[in-house]
């Protein structure tokens, strides 16, 4: 925040530069100056800076659009041009869950894959009209107690949901606790399944801001908590299921009125909220044709 301050006193000649700088980045490069300067300007309508963003609305790769939606949502005189790019793009990631029996053997197992010769032909083939990915974001993620054991299973067209928690400070731990003695029984009761628990490991450098923007629908990772913040000691994230998304609502809707949840949160938040404001995230996922899991 303190960075962010001494850029935002800098005022037009540094928003004039980073704007400049803009024309003729790569995709990766222009996202994160839009994001920059959609901290810079944020607040200010009437800056001179809003037109010549408006052309990222339609930038070929999608994350640099959402950045772009993401600024001028706050804008109201292009406010609806916004919105309208927000409606029409689709999110086109593709969410994968693969295991390694260590971070080590997974950082080995992916080289092993990028230098196999069958994978470069492939992605030769598939690369011959243009690059058919514009990024990868990766994070290691270990299993807490509580979890099921992973078993890829084809159990019909199940509606899979990513959830991802953030902590308030020191609060991890009791997170968990709620959820191993309480939460995943209870979400079985009421018809949810659960796939598996994760935290992320110490060693992981990855920030919440990161974790966010990787597990959240476009446009959905603000939250209340500083982007550069460590995520391994606050986060939580887990995988479940449920038959459609009328029965998540009917599930979640009986879940949140069952007594035994309103004790079990009571009682946990008798010192404050275990989870920080705008910090609980939902991302709804279908199966691919060649999952292994359905």
């Amino acid at each position: 925040e303190l960075i962010l301050e001494r850029l935002r006193s800098f005022g037009e000649p540094l928003r004039g530069t980073l704007m400049a700088r803009l024309d003729g980045a790569s995709w990766f490069f222009a996202r994160n100056l839009l994001g920059l300067l959609h901290e810079l300007i944020a607040g200010q309508q009437g800056t001179s800076d809003i037109g010549s963003m408006l052309k990222f609305l339609d930038h070929e790769n999608p994350m640099v659009r959402v950045e772009a939606v993401r600024i001028l949502l706050d804008v109201d005189a292009v406010r609806d041009a916004a919105i309208r790019r927000g409606l029409l793009d689709k999110d086109e990631r593709v969410i994968t869950l693969v295991a390694h029996k260590d971070k080590a053997s997974g950082v080995k197992n992916w080289e092993a894959f990028a230098a196999d010769e069958g994978w470069k032909a492939d992605l030769a083939a598939a690369s011959k009209d243009g690059r058919a990915v514009a990024g990868i974001a990766r994070f290691f993620l270990g299993a807490t107690d509580y979890s099921p054991a992973v078993k890829p299973t084809m159990a019909g067209d199940r509606l899979f949901e990513l959830r991802t928690y953030v902590c308030t400070p020191n609060n991890l731990p009791n997170l968990n606790a709620r959820f191993r003695d309480h939460t995943v029984k209870l979400f079985e009761k009421h018809g949810i399944t659960n796939v598996a628990y994760f935290t992320l490991p110490e060693s992981e450098t990855t920030t919440v801001g990161e974790l966010l923007k990787g597990c959240c629908p476009p446009g959905k990772d603000a939250s209340d908590v500083k982007p550069d913040a460590p995520a391994a000691p606050l986060s939580l994230v887990y995988f479940i299921t449920h038959k459609s998304e009328d029965g998540m609502k009917k599930s979640f809707a009986d879940f949140g009125k069952d007594p035994a949840w309103t004790k079990a949160l009571t009682e946990s938040h008798k010192n404050g909220s275990l989870t920080a404001k705008n910090a609980v995230k939902s991302f709804l996922l279908k199966a691919t044709d060649y999952s292994p899991m359905k």
